[in-house]
């Protein structure tokens, strides 16, 4: 049964420590101290990781938008989540779509969340890349948005 926000509200360590567990093998771990961390269990090469996603509540349980700032808080599920997916791409693609998406992009969208990005907008921001010719980069830069 997945975690709840009150489950770990509540969740106090005896003399040994307690593990709280969510899903897909994340897990808080919850020390005799009172002390919160997020663990997320991983097979690299055959062999069982322990990832380290951060200490709760800095880390809540799920994404949220910060009321002051409108930026995205990942929450534990979402760091869960894009580290199983950043482990096919090769460090030199990773760091090649960063670049092209902080080149092209990010100036245009400015720091809206992904999810008040309309197709309009997307339209837009391609429509400008291939306005200076370079077509294959706006390709690139659709196929990142599906």
């Amino acid at each position: 049964m997945p975690l709840t926000e009150v489950a770990i509200k509540n969740a106090k360590a005896g003399a040994k420590l307690l593990k709280l567990f969510d899903s897909g093998g994340l897990f808080l771990l919850v020390t005799s101290a009172g002390g919160k961390w997020w663990r997320s269990k991983c097979r690299f090469s055959g062999k069982e990781k322990l990832l380290n996603l951060g200490i709760y509540p800095d880390v809540p349980l799920s994404g949220r938008q910060d009321k002051k700032t409108g930026i995205w808080i990942d929450g534990a599920r979402d760091k869960r989540d894009h580290a199983k997916q950043s482990g096919p791409w090769a460090k030199v693609t990773a760091d090649a779509k960063r670049v092209r998406l902080e080149a092209d992009l990010f100036p245009s969208i400015g720091t809206k969340p992904i999810r008040e990005l309309s197709a309009a907008t997307l339209l837009k921001v391609l429509q400008t890349i291939e306005g200076r010719g370079a077509n294959e980069i706006a390709r690139r830069i659709r196929q990142m948005f599906g």
